[in-house]
C-alpha cells in the first residue's frame, strides 16, 4: 500500500486513475495519479510515476527554496496552460517581430520582474494569480494602460476581456453609463448595430440611438411593389405595369418621379414611348 508512503517532500494521500489526453485524434489513456500532501502544506494531484521515479519531488516549493541547486534545467510546468499564458505575455512584450508587439511592447507594456526570475517565474506567477479557471480564460489587466503584474491582472473569461478593450464604445442609456454592443445584446438590436452607430455619429443620445423605431420613410423593394399608380384611366401596381411595359430596367427613372408627385403617365410621355399605343392593361 502507498497510501501515507512519502517521497521526498511528498506524502501520498489517495492513489486514482485519471484519463489523460494527448491529442485531439488520440484515445484517452488511463495514468495513474496520486493525491498528495506537501511539506510546505500543498495538497496536489501529481503522476504516480513521476514521483516513485523522483521526478517530482515537491509541489514546486523544492525550486523556491533552493533557487540556486544545480536543476535538470526545468521547472516541469511547460506544458500547462499557466506557462503558455506566461510566455504569451513575454512575447508581447518583448519580441518586436510578434503582430501585436506594437499593442504591448512598443507601447511600454512590461511584465514584472517576479514573473521573469529564471526557473521561479513561472511557480511565482501560479502562485500570484493561482491556476487557470478553465479553457475559456484568459489573463487579463485591469488597467490597460498598465503592466502585467499581481495587483493588475486577473482570470477572466474571453467574453469579459472583450469589455476591457480601449476601442469600446460606452454611451449614457437610461442615465447609467453602458456598453454600446451590451444594449444592443439586451434589446436584440444585433441586426440594427449600423444604423445605430450611424445614429451614434449623427450625436444622437443613447435614449434616442435605441428607443427610436427605424425611419419607415426608407422603403425596400417590397413596397415599391405595392405602389399603385393612374395609368389608361385605371389604378394599376407599379411593379406590374414596368413588367407588360417592358421598362423593369427603368424602374430607378419612374420611382424617383413618383417621389415628386410626377405622374407615371407624364412620365411615360416624356420618354417618347412608342409601345403606349400597343400595350392596353
Amino acid at each position: 500500500m502507498l497510501y501515507n508512503t512519502k517521497y521526498n517532500r511528498l506524502t501520498i494521500l489517495e492513489v486514482f486513475k485519471k484519463e489523460v489526453f494527448y491529442g485531439s485524434f488520440v484515445k484517452p489513456r488511463n495514468i495513474f495519479y496520486a493525491k498528495t500532501l506537501c511539506d510546505c502544506g500543498t495538497v496536489k494531484e501529481i503522476r504516480l510515476g513521476d514521483i516513485k521515479t523522483g521526478n517530482t519531488k515537491s509541489c514546486g516549493c523544492l525550486i523556491k527554496d533552493n533557487p540556486d541547486r544545480k536543476t535538470s534545467g526545468t521547472h516541469r510546468l511547460t506544458k500547462t496552460p499557466e506557462y503558455r499564458t506566461l510566455v504569451g505575455m513575454k512575447i508581447r512584450c518583448y519580441n518586436p517581430k510578434c503582430k501585436s508587439y506594437i499593442d504591448y511592447g512598443a507601447k511600454g507594456i512590461t511584465v514584472c520582474e517576479r514573473w521573469l526570475e529564471k526557473d521561479v517565474g513561472i511557480i511565482n506567477f501560479i502562485e500570484d494569480m493561482g491556476h487557470k479557471p478553465g479553457d475559456n480564460y484568459s489573463i487579463d489587466r485591469i488597467d490597460s494602460n498598465q503592466n502585467y503584474s499581481k495587483e493588475n491582472c486577473r482570470w477572466v473569461t474571453i467574453k469579459e476581456q472583450s469589455l476591457n478593450k480601449k476601442n469600446n464604445l460606452k454611451i449614457i442609456y437610461k442615465g447609467e453609463q453602458r456598453l454600446f454592443m451590451d444594449v444592443l445584446l439586451e434589446k436584440n438590436m444585433l441586426e440594427k448595430v449600423i444604423m445605430c452607430r450611424k445614429r451614434y455619429a449623427r450625436g444622437w443620445n443613447g435614449d434616442k440611438i435605441f428607443d427610436t423605431p427605424a425611419n419607415p420613410i426608407r422603403s425596400s423593394s417590397k413596397r415599391k411593389k405595392d405602389i399603385m399608380v393612374e395609368y389608361m384611366g385605371g389604378t394599376v401596381r407599379f411593379w406590374e405595369i414596368l413588367e407588360k411595359l417592358n421598362l423593369k430596367h427603368k424602374r430607378a427613372y419612374f420611382y424617383k418621379r413618383l417621389k415628386k408627385n410626377i405622374p407615371f403617365e407624364e412620365s411615360l410621355n416624356k420618354l417618347n414611348l412608342s409601345i403606349l399605343d400597343k400595350v392596353q392593361c
